[in-house]
Order: C-alpha cells, then sequence, then structure tokens
C-alpha cells in the first residue's frame, strides 16, 4: 500500500468518524428556459460527511473570507469547482444551502487525499 493510500484512507477514517453530514449538490444538464426566463436542470446530491468549521479570526479579510464563511473538509472522488453564475455545485448543511466561493485540492503525487471548501450563505 502506497503512501498517499494511507493517507486517503486516514482522511476518510477520521472525516467519518467526526465529520457533519452534508450534501454536495451538482445542478446538471442546466437548460435556458425563455419562457421561465431562467436555466432549468436536474439536481444530483451527493451525501456525505465533512469536518465543517468557522475560519480563525486571523484568517478573516473581509474581502476574500468572510465573517460567516465556512470551511468544509470532505474526502471524495468527484471534482467539485467553485461556484459560476450557474452555481453548477453547491453544499447543503444544517438545513441551509450554501455556494461554494473557492476549493483547494489537497494531493499527493499520484491520488487526491482531501478537498478543502470555502462555503458562503447562498
Amino acid at each position: 500500500m502506497s503512501f498517499s493510500t494511507n493517507m486517503q484512507k486516514t482522511a476518510n477514517k477520521l472525516i467519518n468518524k467526526y465529520g457533519n453530514s452534508i450534501s454536495i449538490l451538482h445542478k446538471t444538464n442546466l437548460v435556458w428556459s425563455p419562457s421561465e426566463g431562467e436555466y432549468t436542470y436536474d439536481l444530483v446530491e451527493y451525501p456525505l460527511k465533512g469536518s465543517v468549521v468557522n475560519y480563525n479570526a486571523g484568517e478573516i479579510d473581509n474581502t476574500n473570507i468572510l465573517t460567516d464563511d465556512l470551511r468544509v473538509t470532505i474526502q471524495t472522488d468527484l471534482y467539485i469547482t467553485a461556484t459560476d453564475e450557474n452555481e453548477t455545485y453547491q453544499v447543503s448543511y444544517l438545513g441551509k444551502v450554501w455556494k461554494i466561493v473557492n476549493v483547494e485540492r489537497v494531493s499527493t503525487q499520484d491520488a487526491m487525499v482531501i478537498n478543502k471548501l470555502q462555503i458562503r450563505s447562498a
């Protein structure tokens, strides 16, 4: 077993044991509907566990990181992107939908270990 595989397993074990229930929401098949004046889409939900924490006061600059932003650490094979104009990916946490502001992928040479998501109230 490789070092990166061990890192993935450890991250997954800790997040599943201590993490919160969240869902990644992915809008697919976006089609502009002129009659409705907005996009219609299919919504795919990926339930998983994630470590959800507040940012430290020293990290908050009220420009890139706002006071109410949260950091979510997940271990997944999904290729998640930050929120675009269609909010293609979002996070559902505590009954609220959050937009993904930033995604940081932590990987070794040959494997994705974790994703750190910066989420903001939508």
